[in-house]
């Protein structure tokens, strides 16, 4: 029941049902979410370990939200990680990589194709949300063929925050087309055997990606 009801608000988070540093009580998730308010406590202090929630002392418990040097130190972190899975995928397992790849891009590609976002139609938005879904596989991919279970184990601690902070930021027209063309941009450098450009595409991107949030932050969009 914990980890059913850590699921239920985690994913409530990470798609902007709960707000960033909204005040979570135990009373009112186990009303939300149907259980007691023991699998409650115990999913909230799983999700600490996550970092999607904070504690408070004589507070409780809220979701995180993030200022301008958090969000720098957080993308340092995602950049060191995805590096090193980046070059270990391609070490162990650069065959099945650029064949994963190749797919997963074939698919972002079909999700943006003949689109103008707007958020008022239920089928673009559905596309949004299954190209989100095709990014966060790519990015993993490089942790799951790395073969390196402590990798991925530091990767999925950090997933929701990431998930999160792009709900919140996510300027749909322009931020996914240039994220497409950043995986196209990664993905070629693989395909190419240049694994040393592909991470410069790889911290490329992640820049974009932190650039594009501070402006939010700045104007108060997400902090």
């Amino acid at each position: 029941m914990a980890e059913a009801a850590m699921n239920g608000i985690r994913i409530s988070i990470i798609k902007g049902e709960l707000g960033l540093g909204q005040q979570l009580t135990e009373s009112y998730l186990a009303e939300l979410f149907g259980f007691s308010k023991t699998p409650i406590r115990e999913a909230l202090a799983l999700l600490k370990s996550e970092g999607l929630v904070v504690s408070e002392t004589h507070k409780g418990f809220r979701v995180f939200k993030m200022d301008k040097n958090e969000l720098s130190e957080f993308s340092e972190l995602r950049f060191a990680l995805e590096s090193q899975a980046l070059i270990s995928s391609f070490t162990k397992n650069k065959l099945k990589l650029i064949r994963k790849l190749k797919n997963l891009i074939k698919e972002m590609e079909d999700c943006t194709k003949n689109k103008t976002y707007s958020l008022h139609q239920k089928s673009i938005n559905d596309d949004i949300k299954n190209y989100n879904i095709l990014d966060t596989k790519f990015h993993k991919l490089f942790f799951v063929l790395s073969a390196n279970r402590y990798l991925l184990k530091h990767y999925e601690s950090i997933i929701g925050v990431s998930e999160t902070i792009r709900t919140h930021t996510q300027n749909h027209n322009h931020s996914i087309m240039s994220s497409l063309n950043d995986h196209k941009e990664i993905f070629y450098y693989i395909e190419e055997n240049n694994i040393s450009k592909a991470n410069n595409a790889l911290d490329r991107h992640i820049n974009y990606w932190i650039n594009d949030r501070l402006e939010k932050i700045t104007n108060n969009q997400i902090a």
